[in-house]
């Protein structure tokens, strides 16, 4: 979708309703920082306002809430990466180093959002370097079996005029080989 349209929002539900399914999930964050997206994921869980969440009223709640999903199995991990600069080569070793210091194995990768990452070839050019890190995601999601990774990206302005109905494969900005390299695409349209 567009800038500021719910993307980051979207991804956040995904993550709540993979722990509701007992999933161990890994959050790389590369635009929004670990205390907001925390903030996001405790307005999801329990469907309150970024001020009720701030007030501290909940907080009893809400931990109460994170511990079930803990004793269910279910994990959330949030890491903020710098953008530009983080390869899946860096996610490598961060799910390296859970799985060798705590024993945990995440299903699920959340890239928030992958057109902001660099490619394992160095390419800076944004259609060289989009495509490629969607192909570096697909190996990393075979190589370490996860099951799903989640991303969003940005659509063209020319797409504003399809919002409401469809998306095309071609308003998908900066890099339409994005789709090669994925095995689903779904755009947050608003009607």
């Amino acid at each position: 979708d567009k800038p500021k349209k719910f993307k980051t929002g979207m991804l956040i539900n995904a993550a709540r309703l993979l722990l509701r399914r007992k999933k161990k999930i890994l959050y790389i964050d590369l635009e929004n920082g670990e205390d907001e997206l925390m903030i996001r994921t405790e307005e999801s869980i329990k469907n309150k306002s970024k001020l009720e969440i701030l007030s501290g009223e909940l907080d009893k709640s809400v931990q109460r809430t994170l511990k079930k999903y803990g004793r269910l199995g279910a994990e959330l991990a949030i890491k903020r990466m710098p953008s530009s600069t983080t390869t899946t080569a860096d996610i490598a070793d961060l799910l390296d180093y859970c799985r060798q210091e705590f024993g945990l194995e995440f299903e699920y990768l959340i890239v928030d959002y992958a057109g902001l990452m660099g490619a394992s070839t160095g390419s800076k050019e944004d259609t060289d370097r989009i495509g490629q890190v969607y192909l570096d995601l697909a190996n990393l999601a075979t190589e370490y079996d996860l099951e799903h990774v989640y991303t969003a990206h940005h659509v063209k302005r020319d797409a504003e005029k399809r919002e409401a109905t469809k998306y095309s494969v071609n308003d998908i900005a900066k890099c339409i080989d994005i789709v090669r390299h994925v095995q689903a695409v779904w755009g947050l349209n608003r009607n």
